[in-house]
This record gives structure tokens, sequence and C-alpha cells, in this order.
């Protein structure tokens, strides 16, 4: 329905202060209100729906017509209906708790036409009805309502009524141009045979419309809620408060299959909604941090500011982009502190308060009246649709009306009714038009603030017009209508007795005292503890990362730790700030993977910044049977070498060279890393790997061409210190199965090592031998046999067919020469397990191995056994000369060991020999280089000053920092100083990564972990924090 031929008349609307919904409802309200005052003696029954289909209504006014027929027939009084008829929802409206019939002629008649056609909306077919209906009916002539309607009302004067008073005496109806309009006079008839509307339902009936190229200022939805045809939203959405109103609002939320997380102070409330199916959050600050959208709905002022400022509080969650609306019915003031709050922080604030009881928040048939962020109104659209049957925006409205110096606002309004012809209620509508003015202006009166009300402990809020008076004591406001010495001094007396003979200066001094509290410092003092505390819980953290540990000993015992420490060196007051540290395992989980990100951007960043870097790849299987691939780089910051873990990720199926290189060149292409950068790769020797088809060398050197694959020494080193003589290798088996008798019985293992104790051995147990691990042969020979005579006299009591191995001498022989030859080889083992070790190391460590074997060789010749310790000793002790059978294996074995490690490590071109040493002449001579770079060297090699920081450098270290004075040549030494000589790096990830997820955590994403706890790079915390709502443990 549209209204037409509306003059309204504005004068001095509002200030250049910030303007909230209510201030902003107060200047279109009226155009509603007006209505329902003026009609006040013929209009009280109005309906809250309209537009139902033509067919229902032209057969309920026939049927509404042939009844005013019959009873106007038996009076002589004859009523003529015609025209549409609009569906409503048929509920009594009353205006300051009182119901007011139609005065006409013929009173009883249409009284009784009243009742039948209750009788018709409710559905009856006949005149049939239960003693307690027409009981009901009856008690609703005159006088107070039931006990159920007053129930339903509010408690407090509705936000519309107030805001009414004020305004509407600001502007003149020009009844006349409706007087003489018989369409609105059957309108009123009409609806006034209707039962029951709220007063709220006029706004439904409302649309202003600006004349300027159709633009509307007020936007109103329609519920769908009737017919079923709601969309829910995919926004999470939460609900803060489920009180009267708030339960039915969440519960047609979780009809209309909306995602709803609840809050509420008594937590046993949220029971029935959890069980439809709504979500419960702890505090405030959880549910406005896990929702997008977030709705509250309390009680008072007081209850808002505590549920955003309080511990643990909405503002403590919000975040850039999360959305607040408060649906609560407050005074503008506290919209304006909390919109600021929000806002200030990244949010988007909504002001929606609902209007309507319980009862109707029950049936969903609200109506909501917003302002503030017009694309959250959007968002919210859904949700308004299933609490209201109307919700309107009122953003544009206050950016036409509300203009500074804007006297006079007139809208031409149309209304499209049907034809009445009742000219007594044209006169009737012109009279209590102009009553109603009279009423509305008497009552919009705004009381003044005066000085002297001091005396009574109260300053005031709000703009000079419409003060609200504000205790200095307990904070709390007071409308404008207790603006009287009377009112003001009962507050006083009644709720702070003990101040109600203090002087007008105390109640001046608190008052100034209260403004130096403002909200920016409450809210500033509140969350520096909190800031400090994220950035403990950051910090403490990594700690636990550093130290692999689990999750769950922050909470469990680093917590409990500092809350005792604090609480004896520090006191009691103390303990309570260190508590407010968020230490719970979700918490500290959240910090990993917030850490891990930060640590994984700065190495890519410092990877793309330098020009070249290197990799080192492996694979291996976790405890729970998972492949992981390990990727670890080695690139220059500051002409420094610096090496991090790149990308840890599992490889869900297979792990051929094509899968491993797939997942590492879309790592490269997501992050942007350029593989013409990448010089060096290296891997182990297994075929998925090192194949140079379809293995991941071939696979990459397809994308870099220039790149150099290297075989990890270590590796290299094993394979060629692999293979035995036949006598030996038996000897080393037989070895073996000696150590796993007494080592795989519990009980053989518990005596042995009380003999050992008894013969007060250097040792007293002996160790398993694992293939796989580099080291263990040699320490189990040797360690067997320092403990060969404590092994005999356990074989005495404990019979082993190997017995009497440990009484013959050419074996005991034997087992000394592996023992002595594998501690060598483990001395050079562990020699290449160094990160800064170059290709030139590598290559003289293995020169000087074969030049041993050759020395070795001729001593042995000669009978001289002293270059092997362990078999001179045994030699010496039993007066014994190395046996013929054993020099010539032991020879033999010398022999293939230097032709192992011949074929695994070839000898380096010289032309290369002046990366490692510039200064040397026959280097440099032998260099092939370009004639420009030759000259370069030629200089470099004759510079004292770098020759003398050349000797206390590392040579890549050396190479970086001579960069930009020779170029060229540090470019050209870097390529072959940079890639990696072994796995090793690799080999310990894999060993720290089994050591974070064992068997007690086999379900953990130990990326994370795994990156904080090899990075050399500390995270951004003062970032990470300021990326962070301060927030307090719960």
């Amino acid at each position: 329905m549209i209204i037409t031929k509306f003059d309204l008349q504005v004068s001095a609307l509002f200030s250049e202060t910030p303007v909230s919904l209510r201030e902003i409802c107060i200047s279109w309200i009226p155009l509603t209100v007006a209505m329902a005052f003026s009609c006040s003696a013929v209009w009280f029954q109005v309906s809250s729906q309209s537009s139902v289909s033509e067919d229902k209504g032209k057969q309920k006014k026939q049927f509404l017509a042939q009844e005013k027929a019959k009873s106007s027939k038996k009076d002589g009084t004859q009523i003529k209906v015609q025209g549409k008829f609009n569906k409503t929802d048929h509920k009594a409206m009353r205006i300051e708790g009182k119901t007011t019939k139609l005065k006409v002629e013929g009173k009883e008649k249409i009284r009784k036409v009243d009742k039948k056609q209750k009788r018709f909306n409710a559905g009856e077919k006949g005149p049939k009805r239960s003693a307690k209906v027409r009981q009901d009916q009856g008690s609703r002539k005159r006088g107070r309502p039931p006990k159920e309607e007053k129930d339903a009302v509010d408690p407090e004067p509705s936000t519309v009524k107030r805001m009414a008073m004020g305004l509407v005496a600001g502007f003149k109806w020009q009844a006349n141009q409706v007087k003489d309009d018989p369409q609105f006079h059957h309108f009123l008839l009409s609806q006034s045979e209707k039962s029951g509307g709220s007063y709220q339902a006029v706004s439904k009936k409302l649309k202003l419309s600006e004349e300027v190229a159709g633009s509307t200022s007020i936007q109103a939805a329609d519920s769908t809620a009737a017919n079923g045809s709601i969309s829910p939203t995919e926004k999470r959405i939460g609900f803060l408060g489920l009180g009267l109103m708030g339960s039915g609002i969440v519960s047609n939320l979780l009809k209309t299959g909306h995602n709803v997380t609840v809050w509420n102070r008594t937590a046993e409330k949220c029971d029935l909604f959890i069980q439809e199916g709504a979500r419960l959050g702890r505090t405030p600050a959880e549910v406005v941090s896990h929702c997008d959208i977030t709705f509250t709905c309390v009680s008072d002022p007081k209850a808002a500011k505590d549920l955003v400022l309080g511990p643990s509080g909405v503002l403590q969650g919000i975040r850039p982009g999360k959305c607040y609306v408060d649906m609560s019915t407050v005074d503008p003031e506290t919209v304006a502190e909390l919109s600021q709050v929000i806002i200030s922080r990244g949010g988007r604030f909504l002001e929606a308060p609902v209007s309507g009881s319980q009862q109707l928040s029950n049936e969903g048939m609200l109506v909501i009246l917003a302002a503030g962020d017009s694309g959250l109104y959007e968002d919210c659209s859904s949700c308004f649709q299933a609490i209201g049957k109307t919700s309107f925006f009122l953003d544009i409205v206050m950016d036409k009306w509300l203009k500074p110096g804007t006297k006079e606002l007139t809208h031409d309004m149309s209304m499209e009714c049907d034809q009445s012809t009742s000219q007594d209620m044209s006169n009737i509508l012109v009279q209590n038009t102009n009553q109603a003015q009279s009423l509305v202006s008497q009552r919009g009166k705004k009381r003044k603030y005066c000085d002297g009300y001091m005396k009574y402990g109260f300053s005031y809020v709000g703009n000079e017009d419409c003060p609200k008076p504000q205790c200095v004591v307990c904070g709390e406001v007071l409308s404008n209508g207790s603006m009287k010495p009377s009112l003001l001094l009962r507050h006083l007396e009644t709720k702070h007795a003990n101040y109600k003979n203090k002087e007008y200066s105390f109640f001046k001094r608190l008052a100034e005292n209260n403004k130096r509290m403002n909200l920016t410092s409450y809210i500033l003092s509140g969350n520096k503890d909190y800031e400090n505390a994220v950035e403990a819980s950051y910090r403490i953290s990594y700690r636990i990362a550093k130290c692999g540990k689990s999750h769950t000993i922050a909470e469990t015992l680093i917590s409990p730790c500092i809350t005792d420490a604090v609480r004896c060196m520090l006191g009691e007051e103390h303990v309570r700030k260190m508590t407010t540290i968020p230490l719970s395992n979700n918490t500290i989980s959240r910090r990993f993977e917030e850490m891990s990100d930060d640590v994984e951007m700065t190495v890519i960043g410092r990877i793309k910044s330098s020009n070249i870097f290197a990799i080192q790849v492996d694979e291996s299987t976790d405890v729970a049977n998972c492949a992981i691939l390990l990727v670890i780089a080695r690139y220059l910051k500051d002409n420094e070498v610096e090496e991090n873990l790149l990308l840890c990720h599992p490889l869900s199926q297979r792990t051929r060279g094509e899968d491993i290189f797939n997942v590492i060149d879309c790592y490269f292409k997501e992050k942007e890393i350029n593989w013409s950068n990448c010089c060096g790769l290296c891997t182990d020797g297994a075929k998925s790997m090192s194949g140079i088809y379809s293995g991941l060398r071939g696979l990459v050197m397809k994308v870099a061409p220039n790149i150099s694959w290297s075989h990890c020494c270590i590796h290299r080193q094993s394979l060629a210190c692999k293979n035995l003589p036949g006598e030996l290798k038996v000897v080393l088996d037989e070895a073996v199965k000696v150590v796993n008798f007494i080592k795989s019985k519990s009980t053989n293992s518990r005596i042995f090592k009380a003999l050992c104790e008894e013969m007060m051995s250097p040792h007293s147990t002996l160790l398993l031998h694992t293939e796989v691990r580099w080291l263990s042969r040699g320490k189990v020979l040797t360690r067997l046999f320092e403990l060969r005579h404590e092994v005999q006299v356990f074989f005495e009591d404990h019979p082993f067919f190997l017995a009497s191995k440990l009484h013959d001498c050419n074996w005991l022989q034997a087992l000394a020469y592996l023992s002595d030859i594998f501690q060598i080889i483990n001395k050079l083992n562990l020699t290449f397990q160094n990160s800064s070790i170059t290709i030139f190391n590598v290559s003289d460590k293995i020169e000087s191995m074969i030049k041993k074997i050759d020395f070795w060789r001729s001593c042995l010749e000669n009978g001289q056994t002293e270059v092997f310790e362990t078999l001179h000793n045994f030699l010496s002790e039993n007066k014994l000369n190395l046996s013929r059978e054993i020099r010539k294996k032991i020879n033999e074995h010398l022999n293939g060991l230097k032709s192992d490690f011949q074929k695994y490590f070839p000898k380096l071109e010289e032309e290369i020999y002046w990366i490692s040493n510039p200064f040397e002449e026959q280097y440099v001579q032998a260099a092939k280089l370009s004639v420009k770079e030759k000259e370069k060297l030629i200089e470099l090699s004759t510079d004292s000053t770098l020759n003398a920081e050349f000797k206390g450098h590392f040579l890549i270290n050396f190479w970086a920092n001579i960069s930009r004075e020779y170029e060229q040549l540090s470019d050209k030494a870097l390529l072959l100083l940079l890639p990696f000589t072994s796995t090793e790096l690799a080999e310990r990830a894999f060993s720290s990564y089994v050591l974070i997820k064992n068997r007690y955590r086999n379900k953990l994403n130990a990326v994370p972990d795994l990156r904080l706890h090899l990075s050399s790079v500390e995270p951004n915390f003062k970032k990470l924090c300021a990326s962070k709502q301060a927030q307090g443990s719960h």
C-alpha cells in the first residue's frame, strides 16, 4: 500500500553529531505513528501483512459485505462495501495499553459483524464456537488486556512510541487532501473490521519514494518464511544472548537451515539449541572469532557494553572482516560507542533493533530496523527473513534527510486503496488528526539539564536539546523524562544512600574523574596485558617447537610452573597476568602453524633474493607408514651461507622419480621459485633419485640443464666399504650372531650385565648391529672384542654353538682387524657429516685414505702391525705373530677398499683447483679461464690482504665476500662450492621427524613442528602479534 498526498514539515531535526539508528528513526517513524494517532478513534485494528491473491480477497469481501448488509437491515442502517481486501495477521492494535472500538451508528450491529468477521478470519465454518473462545473474546472488550497479551508486550515503552513523542509535533499533516479521498476512508473501515494487528504493522505499509529517478530512501525486505523459500546463507552465524527475544530468533534461524553458534551467560539455556543443531561457543570472543556474522540481543546498555568490552568479550574476537549486528534496544550513545570500537578493529557494524513481542519472536514475525553497513545488511538478508516479517534499511534516509541546515521535508506519497462510500469517516478522520497532532506535540517536550542537578549526583549525556541524566556514581543513564529533581534525588537515596549527604563539589570531582576514564583508555589498559600475553604465547610455543616436545606440555607443565614461580617470587597479585597467557593445546597448534608459515615465507624470500641456491632431496617413511619427502635448501644471505628446510611433503601413493619431481616442481611454481637459479642437486643413489632418464636427476635436468647433480658422499663411502673377502665376511656374521644370542633375550641381557659389573668391565652391555646405520659395524665389533672375556665366561653357563670361536686365535685376529678398520672408516664418515664440507674437502679426504691404505699394506708386509692398534695389542698380550692367512685376507681387503674408493670418488680435475686456493701458483697456471678472467685471477693471487683473509674464512664465504670486486671469478667458484656434497641434513631431519611424530603422536601433522625445530630463522614475533587480536586465555 502506498499513501499519497502526505506533506511533512520537519524543523531543526539534527545537529552534526554522529547519528545512530534511534535518531534516524525519529525522522521517519513519525510518518507511520502520526497516522496511527490521527486515526485513534477509528483505526486501531490494522493489518501487519498485505498483498495476497485477488481471488481470496474477493471471497472475503463478498462474505463481509453480506454480513454487514444483514446487520444494517435490522436497525435501518446499511453499509456498502466495495473493493479489495488485504490479508493480515489480525492482532489487535493497542495505544498506551488500551483497546478502542469503532464508534459509528449501529454500534451493536457492527460489533456482531466484528465477531463474525473474527470467526471468518479464524477459519470457522459456522456459528459453533467453544465457550472458552467466546469467553476469551468477551474479555477483550475493554480495560486491560488479558494476561497473555500483557506478557507479550515489551516491558518498557516501545522504541517507536518513544521516538514518536518527540518529532511528530515538528511536522504538519495536510489533512484536507486526505479528507476528500474516499479510498483512504474505505481502507480504515476495512482494516478496523479485522482482528488485531501490531502497531508496527503500519511500517509494513509505508514505502517512501524519492522523486528523483525513483530512488528509494527506505529499503524494505519482506520475509519469505511463510512459503518456506528462504535460502540460508553459507556464512557462519553467531548469536549472543538467549533471552526472551534471542531464544525465538535463534530457533527460527536453526529452522531455516542456518549454521548457528550460540553463547549465553547461563550455559544451560544453550542445551536446547545444541540439540537442534547449534554449536556452543565458550566465550563471546570465541563465537565472534569462529563466525562470519555475529548477532546479539541483550536487555540493556550495560549488558551490551559488557558483552563487547568485558573479559573475553566481542572486541577480543573482532578481526578485519568480522561482522557484528546489534539487535538490542539501547540508547544512541551506547550504539555510537560500540560501533566506534568495532569499526576501529577493522570489523563491520550494523545496528538492527527489533520491534515485537516474545510471541512474535517465536513466530518469526518481528520488524527489523537496520542502519550501518549496507553490505552487511545484504549479507544478513536471509537471517532477517527467517526472524522477521519485514526489515528496513535506513542509512539512505540518513544521507538524504539528515543534512545540516535541513528545515523542511516534504514527500508526496501515493495510497492505493479501494473506494468507500462513508463520508462520515472522512470527518472523523480530520477531527482525530488534529487531536493526534496536539497529543504528540505535548508529549514531544524535552527537559533540559540544569547545573544544579549535580548536587543530586547527575551529569548528562547526549546533546543539549535532548539530554539524558547520567549518575556519576554508578554510570546509569536515565531517560529524558527523569530529568526531575525528585526523580534524581530518589535514585541517589535508594541506590547510593551513603552519598546523599555529599556536597556539590564531591560529585563534580567524581564527574571529572569519570571523564578522564574514557572508553579508549579502558580498552587500551585492558588490551596491553593481552598483547603481551599473546607474544608470550608465541615465544613459549617457539621454545616447545625447538625442543620437539608435544603441544600439551604448555598447558600441563609450563603454565603451572610459571604460575607457581610467579606466586612464590612476586606474589599472588601477579599470578592473574600469567594466567592470561593462551597456552591451550589448540592455541599452541595454531601458533606452530602461524610461525611455520612465517618462517617458510622468510626462507622463500631469501632464496629469491639470492642469485643461486642448491637443494638436497631425500625420501623416507614415518611411523604411520607414510612416505615423506624432504627438500633442504642452501643459499646466500649477506654473503653468508644459510641452510633451511624448504619443503616437507607427504607422498600419498608412489615414490617414483616422476612423483617426487612433480611435488617439487608444483611447489616451486606455487612459490614462484625459478629452477634456473638452482645450481646443485644432491641425492642418494636410489634409482628414483639418480636415474638419468626417469629419475629425479634426469627430470630436473630437463628444466634446469645447467644444474650439477652429486651423489651423497656418505652413501658413496658406505658403498665403498661394504665389500669384504669371504673369510672376513664370515667372521663379521658370526660376531653378529654371538651378540644377537645375548641381546635377543632379556634374561640373557640381565645376566650378562650383572656379569660385566661383577668383573668390573668398562662396559655392561653389547651393541646390536644395524645395517642401515653407518657407524654400526665398527661400534659393534669394537665392543664385542673389548668384552670377549666376559662373553667367554657367559658361554660357560649358557652353551652356544659359536662359543668355541672366542678361543680361536685366528678368529680373534680377524675380529681385531675388522674392529680397527671399521673404526677408521667411521672416523672418515664423521668428517663427511659436516655442512661446510666442499667437494675439495671430500676429494682431499679420499686421497688421504687411499695413500694410507698403501702405507698399511707395506707395513703389514714388513710385519709392522702397529698401524692397527687393537690387532697389535692382542698379538702383544698373547705373544703371537700375525698369521699368514689373516695377513693375506687383510691385504686382499685393503686392495679392494682402495679400488672401491677410486671407483666411487673419481679424482677432481686440476684445472678447477684454483677455486680451492687462488694464491697457489700451480693452480693459477692450470686454470682454464678466459683472458679477462685469468687476468683477474692473477691480480687476486698477488693480493696479500686477500691472502690473509683467505686463511681466516671458510672457502665459500671468502668467494662470496669478494663478489663485487671479482664478480666473474666469484660466480664460477660459487657454482662449484654451493651445491651439497651429502644428504646429511636430510638424514638429520628424518631423525628429528621420528622424534616429533612418534607412535604416541602418529596422527600429528609434523610439518610445522619440523620446520620450526630445524630452521635457523626465527619467526617475526612482532609481526605475528600485530596480525592477531589481543585476547587473553579463557
